[in-house]
């Protein structure tokens, strides 16, 4: 009984996870994967979620962590078209949103071990960036 149960729990979590529209904006990514996460989600579908997400520095291997952070900062087209994306802060932050996506798909256990560094990894790129 308790393994159908929990077969009828994976599937109806990994039924949320393909249903999501996929919509590019690290808003709604976010608003999803913590509403997702309230759900007490079982790891397979954890890891298919982070495996949907980000693969290959793409959001849904589609779209580069870099557009979607412009698009989340409202920068303007001219910034968007220059070496920016060579910059190392860019390149930092977009590593911090890849990590940060990645932890909020584990438990919360290994959530709070996680969360610690990335604070300490976002205090450092916001101190060189002031």
């Amino acid at each position: 009984m308790q393994v159908i149960e929990y077969l009828k729990k994976l599937l109806h979590d990994l039924d949320i996870i393909c249903s999501y529209s996929l919509d590019p904006s690290l808003e709604a990514v976010l608003h999803f994967v913590v509403q997702f996460q309230k759900l007490w989600p079982d790891l397979v579908a954890r890891a298919h979620l982070q495996l949907l997400l980000i693969q290959d520095g793409k959001l849904y291997e589609r779209d580069p962590i870099f557009t979607v952070i412009c698009r989340a900062a409202a920068l303007p087209e001219v910034l968007k078209n220059r070496d920016i994306q060579k910059n190392e802060f860019v390149v930092q932050l977009g590593q911090l949103v890849i990590n940060l996506l990645k932890i909020l798909c584990t438990n919360a256990a290994w959530q709070r071990r996680k969360l610690g560094k990335f604070l300490q990894d976002w205090l450092v790129i916001y101190v060189q960036w002031i």
